[in-house]
């Protein structure tokens, strides 16, 4: 399965999607442009990244947040450095490593990969995707990307009871420690999300996930 023909299949212009940490947007715009969809809600809190979204006037939601289990600040780790090789998507050779910044403190990431640097905690705005739903008169997500670098436990917890209202969830996952407290498994993320959850198709580092209710 590939996931980009997954979501091409599955959803449309009429499609509530949610994407989580839409870093610089590279992925943002291949589902936008593969759904067309008038209801695309996107959540980045670096600003270093919000910068370039905006440069890049993609048609989206833009909300400069971080999502979490609370709504409010909190602290957040900007990632720095550079990789070292050349990628396809020349945004990424022009601009400071910002891919691994997470609300959660750095741990093995560290020893994992020292090219990549971490600055001293900002605060940032928070929110709970339930209360964002509430808000904004949203009733139902048929999809969500997420990519929020060891916070899956607490961005789960903040959705709720918006979670029986969701379809189908793509996800991280690991079961190293490679930030704080940022362990989620396969199992872990089963667990949080419930027994009505079962995972579709995993990716290796990633999975796909369905509520089995909808």
């Amino acid at each position: 399965m590939n996931i980009l023909d997954f979501i091409k299949k599955e959803f449309n212009e009429d499609s509530i999607i949610f994407e989580i940490g839409c870093h610089m947007g590279l992925d943002t715009v291949k589902i936008k442009q593969i759904t067309n969809t008038n209801s695309y809600h996107c959540f980045e809190c670096d600003p270093r990244n919000v910068e370039i979204l905006k440069r890049e006037n993609i048609d989206i939601i833009l909300n400069e947040i971080a999502v979490y289990n609370i709504d409010g600040e909190t602290d957040f780790y900007q990632s720095t450095g550079n990789p070292g090789v050349i990628f396809d998507e020349s945004i990424l050779n022009e601009n400071d490593w910002t891919a691994s910044s997470s609300i959660k403190k750095p741990k093995k990431h560290l020893e994992i990969t020292t090219w990549c640097g971490f600055t001293e905690p900002i605060r940032v705005k928070s929110i709970r995707i339930d209360t964002y739903c509430k808000q904004n008169s949203v009733d139902k997500i048929d999809f969500v990307w997420m990519d929020v670098q060891g916070a899956e436990r607490e961005v789960f917890e903040g959705f709720g009871e918006m979670l029986e209202n969701t379809k189908y969830i793509y996800t991280e996952y690991s079961d190293q420690e490679l930030y704080e407290g940022g362990i989620m498994s396969k199992s872990d993320i089963i667990k949080v999300l419930g027994e009505n959850w079962q995972i579709l198709h995993n990716f290796g580092n990633d999975l796909l996930i369905e509520n089995k209710k909808i």
